[in-house]
């Protein structure tokens, strides 16, 4: 059904819902014939659902042959077409949006997992982080997420995690430095003070009951008091 003469293809894959990826075949169709005309079609266009027992909606919009059940949404589209001057367009424009699409093109799956990375970060700093919050700061849904992450070899719990064991890390690093000894050194003097208190309370408290203590008081209470003597004679 592909045509013999050289095309393009824009492709993207089944990891949004169906509804959406629809949505974004026909407005890639839209454009395209906003920009090269309105009479003109796509060479090809794969649809990755079932073929409708009414496709008539389908053939009626994108106006060329439709392949159904494929593995991915894709327009195709000839060079020649793509090659065409557009009236009026900007060559410094063009250039830059060129230099874009490369660049966008040439990243590779270790920097979503940097950004995913720094997103965790950000999130841990602010007290919370979860996958869903994540997603939303790429625009995706979280299943999305998960399946960029596992196409690039991780998962959003192992990144989690490494990111919470080097904050940690830090945190430990920056309290030895203003302390002078770790969390745990500190925690454990900490709960060793007040132990302390509270048995040298009981142990006033035991020495001052029982004939112990009352001796030891009565003895007291002796050298604090003046002999008794004679009256003095006038």
């Amino acid at each position: 059904m592909i045509a013999a003469t050289p095309v393009s293809v824009l492709r993207w894959s089944r990891r949004l819902q169906a509804p959406t990826l629809i949505s974004y075949t026909a407005a890639i169709v839209k454009v395209l014939r906003a920009i090269i005309g309105p009479a003109w079609n796509p060479s090809v266009v794969h649809l990755a659902l079932r073929k409708p027992r009414n496709d008539e909606p389908y053939r009626n919009f994108f106006r060329c042959p439709i392949a159904f059940n494929q593995s991915e949404y894709a327009v195709f589209v000839p060079d020649s077409v793509l090659e065409l001057q557009r009236p009026g367009g900007d060559p410094r424009l063009a250039t830059f949006v060129f230099e874009r699409l490369c660049e966008l093109e040439a990243q590779t799956p270790g920097d979503l997992v940097r950004r995913v990375r720094q997103a965790i970060e950000a999130q841990l700093m602010r007290g919370r982080c979860d996958v869903s919050n994540v997603a939303q700061l790429f625009a995706v849904h979280r299943k999305t997420l998960h399946a960029y992450l596992r196409d690039a070899g991780t998962s959003f719990t192992e990144l989690l995690e490494e990111q919470r064991k080097a904050l940690a890390a830090n945190l430990t690093r920056a309290f030895r430095r203003w302390y002078g000894e770790p969390p745990r050194d500190w925690r454990q003097r900490a709960a060793e003070r007040p132990a302390a208190k509270r048995i040298a309370h009981r142990g006033q408290r035991r020495l001052s009951g029982g004939p112990v203590g009352n001796a030891v008081h009565q003895r007291y209470q002796d050298s604090t008091h003046l002999p008794q003597g004679r009256p003095l004679s006038a």
